[in-house]
């Protein structure tokens, strides 16, 4: 296995825990490129030091995977900002369909959210990759509030495109729950001094077999993210122009 921290240290913000490049995974043709798709936790914290930060990034578009009621009671700071576009696509507004959560329990496991989303959340999958085409040309980040579950996703999705081994998706996606260790600490804290109910630990996680058991899904229903793509709608084009945003062109020529 790759050591993926040396690629994917967290860069140190503020207001934000787990946000991570993209860049620096390898796969047959190279390294995926560096600052070009960034993957990242609630973004509603950042202070005006993480904001000169991002302007240094060049964050060109910020994407927001949040439901409607999360953006509601944290507005998002890029929503009015000037010279960067900012998208909200919520990725599980099928799970509150209706006004009620679609799972009448807790998932047992993160990993049947996360097949979930590949069943049944395509449409929002693919407008999250056709964002992404569209503002390829500067930094994007894309986010959730935690950063790991459908913000997971999508990372492992484009690291698989882009041909990059298993086991580097696996140490990507695990790498959340400990970049979230304090915020999760003290959203738990704060919730029980509210008098709700604990968050169920395993929810909480970033599991190596959570988001194995979605790659396995993936590869044996769909074959693979390139061919899931095109099921939920995407062209030989539009694929192309993904992997171009993490691989250069002499790269995907060679690597995929």
């Amino acid at each position: 296995m790759q050591n993926t921290q040396r690629f994917n240290s967290v860069i140190p913000l503020e207001g934000c825990f787990n946000f991570r490049d993209l860049g620096g995974y390898p796969f047959a043709g190279g390294v995926t490129l560096h600052k070009r798709l960034y993957r990242a936790d609630d973004l509603c914290g950042l202070t005006d030091r993480d904001m000169v930060t991002m302007a240094a990034l060049n964050i060109g578009c910020v994407i927001d995977l949040r439901q409607a009621h999360e953006l509601a009671l944290r507005p998002h700071p890029f929503a009015e900002k000037p010279n960067v576009d900012y998208c909200h696509i919520p990725m599980n507004d099928l799970l509150y369909a209706q006004g009620r959560p679609m799972f009448v329990e807790m998932p047992s496991s993160l990993s049947e959210l996360y097949i979930w989303m590949l069943r049944m959340a395509g449409h929002k999958i693919a407008d999250v990759m056709y964002a992404i085409i569209a503002h390829r040309d500067r930094p994007l980040v894309f986010h959730c509030a935690a950063g790991k579950d459908r913000t997971g996703v999508i990372a492992a999705l484009l690291l698989e495109l882009a041909g990059v081994c298993r086991e580097d998706i696996v140490g990507d996606y695990s790498q959340s729950a400990d970049n979230m260790a304090p915020k999760f600490a003290q959203m738990r804290e704060e919730a029980l001094q509210q008098g709700g109910e604990d968050t169920p630990e395993h929810l909480l996680g970033s599991a190596p077999e959570d988001i194995v058991k979605m790659l396995e899904v993936l590869q044996v229903e769909y074959g693979g993210a390139e061919a899931y793509l095109e099921k939920i709608g995407l062209d030989h084009e539009d694929i192309r122009l993904l992997k171009s945003v993490l691989c250069t062109q002499e790269q995907t020529a060679v690597g995929l």
